[in-house]
């Protein structure tokens, strides 16, 4: 019999190449359960996680009784027109949640009144319907504690992918900050930004209401804080919202706008990212003609058009780092980004973007070299610039810093995995890397909007020459090389390491990332995305529906089995899989794309026209 200590409770036992800890006398009962690994526990969660939360954060004080009525009334509209959300999830246990907080003010004897995330929505519109908008003493009200209780309270168990707090108040918080002075305020020196702040790190998205302009001054500030944060903030803001009170009721055409206006940010904020499945989905061709397939782009001739080139301008260069140390998987959108400048170049930026990916344009950059050669007939260096869509070049170095950090988390991981690899026997030539990535910064200012001094910023990259291969995307594209008459054992062999790649991120950040959308040539990759368990505000990030979308499609290959990596599809039931396959039907149909398999070898000269454009662009993917 083996006696326990204290001190020494616990034996290393490594069970399937696990690291776990087990009790000593748990290995003399062969009949007690062994814990999942986290990472295989965080994926079962991902595939029962709900779709939807919304909350309604309700002023219930004296004057908000018409109010009440009509989140009453709307509630179920609400629920029935976000319905068509669940298509986007692969469970069928996704669904849309609704709850809500009322609350008062500090002194009142009801403080708050709420009801937990539920579908049970006749419940909740009882629940709604029956709560009393009395007290409120100053006029001010108690929103802080409001928040507080949505943050903290155990009761309220915020568990979907997307998460919404839609505040419906006629007055302002306290704190002389948030209102003009004229406002009968009991707790002026009030501040409640780190409440704001914690609103933001859950990823929980604000709609405000706004129905008096009392409360526009708050709203602003609110705003700040989530913009400033990269959070999600919408305002909605129309007249006749502003006049419920005065008609101290609610008409059907003003309940039809308040659910309308309501839903329209959900739906934009939750099918938004669906856009660049539907794009590649589009070109999915594109992406099978890669490898000997794809031609090089003539980057020389681009080189030498100076008419194509905007005047050579004066930029500084900073690197892009972080403590690793730093990274948390469990938000990746946490952690400290850090620059330092490096060097000034002296640059060349193509007047028109070379290609666009799903939410930036890609330019041509030449850096002039230091010290060229005597003739030398390029005497400078090719880089790639990239810009948000909307706009021709970034205004502020923050929003490089928040957007690609998925680049610094995949480099770290990327290391660890060329680690693992050497350690079952890789030799060193599967090793996979990511591109380098910089910030540039112009010497020259420029005045902006309000008469605000700023600098346009880039985010930089060598070009990468050869072939552009696409291995998979962030919804469920996986690149499959054995219909190629002449595919390369080179680009088959880097397909697996990168398959195998995304498979081990997952596994080796516990189940909280998948790192996916990876391309570049051959084993050098650029401008991944990262999908969290843990839904974030990062571009691309499909969240959990994106990662049972890949291991839908992924079949583990032998690089996988050398590093121990556990067959996730697996867990994926028969009804689960049939639901992933209709997504990409349904969302094809709904938005009239064409997918692989409806375009036929008789396509007409024009469709074929479009495609080999297609294809062309395909050479710059972002």
């Amino acid at each position: 019999m083996i006696k326990n200590s204290t001190r020494d409770r616990y034996l290393f036992q490594n069970i399937k190449n696990f690291n776990i800890f087990l009790p000593r006398n748990s290995l003399m009962d062969t009949t007690k359960p062994i814990k999942k690994p986290k990472f295989r526990r965080n994926f079962e969660q991902i595939l029962a996680s709900s779709t939807l939360n919304i909350l309604f954060l309700i002023d219930t004080t004296g004057s908000m009784d018409p109010y009440r009525d009509l989140c009453s009334e709307a509630i179920s509209l609400i629920s029935e027109k976000l319905s068509g959300v669940n298509a986007l999830f692969p469970s069928r246990k996704a669904v849309v949640k609704l709850g809500f907080v009322a609350y008062r003010d500090i002194k009142d004897k009801v403080p708050f009144e709420f009801c937990e995330f539920t579908q049970n929505q006749e419940n909740m519109i009882s629940m709604v319907k029956n709560l009393e908008c009395e007290g409120g003493g100053d006029e001010c009200e108690n929103v802080k504690g409001a928040f507080q209780k949505v943050l903290s309270d155990p009761n309220i168990k915020w568990d979907a992918q997307y998460k919404f707090l839609v505040m419906i108040a006629d007055s302002p918080c306290h704190g002389k900050l948030y209102h003009t002075t004229e406002e009968d305020d009991d707790y002026p020196e009030e501040i409640m930004s780190e409440e704001i702040k914690l609103l933001v790190t859950n990823e929980i998205n604000f709609i405000g209401m706004l129905f008096t302009d009392s409360t526009k001054i708050m709203y602003q500030e609110i705003e700040k804080i989530y913009k400033g944060n990269h959070g999600s903030f919408y305002l909605i803001d129309h007249e006749d919202l502003k006049n419920i009170k005065s008609h101290n009721q609610c008409s059907q055409n003003i309940l039809n706008l308040f659910v309308e206006r309501i839903s329209q940010p959900i739906e934009q904020l939750t099918k938004s990212t669906i856009n660049t499945f539907l794009k590649e989905k589009k070109i999915s061709r594109v992406f099978q003609l890669i490898g000997e397939n794809a031609s090089e782009c003539n980057w020389e001739k681009f080189g030498k058009d100076d008419d194509t080139f905007l005047p050579e301008e004066l930029y500084e260069v900073y690197n892009f780092t972080c403590d690793t140390k730093t990274i948390q998987f469990q938000n990746v959108g946490a952690f400290e980004v850090n620059t330092l400048k490096i060097n000034e170049w002296r640059c060349q930026m193509s007047t028109k973007p070379l290609g666009r990916g799903s939410f930036r344009n890609i330019y041509l950059l030449k850096v002039a070299k230091i010290e060229p050669k005597k003739d030398d007939p390029t005497p400078y260096h090719l880089y790639i610039a990239k810009a948000p869509i909307a706009k021709t070049h970034y205004t502020d170095i923050e929003e490089i810093k928040y957007e690609w950090r998925g680049s610094l988390v995949a480099s770290n991981m990327a290391k660890k995995f060329n680690k693992d690899l050497y350690g079952v026997g890789n030799e060193g030539d599967l090793t996979l890397s990511f591109n380098d990535v910089f910030i540039l910064k112009s010497k020259k200012s420029f005045e902006g909007e309000n008469g605000k001094i700023e600098y346009k910023y880039f985010a930089v990259e060598k070009v990468l020459k050869g072939p552009f291969t696409k291995y998979n995307n962030n919804f469920g594209f996986v690149a499959d090389f054995s219909q190629f008459k002449e595919k390369t054992q080179e680009l088959v062999l880097f397909n697996e390491v990168a398959q195998s790649f995304s498979h081990y991120s997952f596994q080796k950040s516990d189940g909280y990332i998948l790192i996916c959308d990876l391309q570049g040539v051959v084993q050098k990759l650029t401008d991944p995305m990262i999908l969290n368990k843990n839904k974030t505000n990062l571009q691309g990030d499909l969240s959990g529906p994106g990662i049972a979308q890949f291991f839908q499609k992924h079949q583990c290959n032998d690089i996988c089995q050398k590093l121990n990596l556990e067959k996730m599809n697996e867990l994926l039931t028969d009804d689960m899989k049939k639901e992933i396959e209709e997504i990409s039907i349904k969302l094809a149909e709904n938005n009239k794309v064409k997918t692989l398999s409806t375009i036929s070898d008789n396509d007409d000269d024009s469709e074929k026209e479009e495609e080999k454009k297609e294809e062309e662009a395909c050479r710059f993917k972002d």
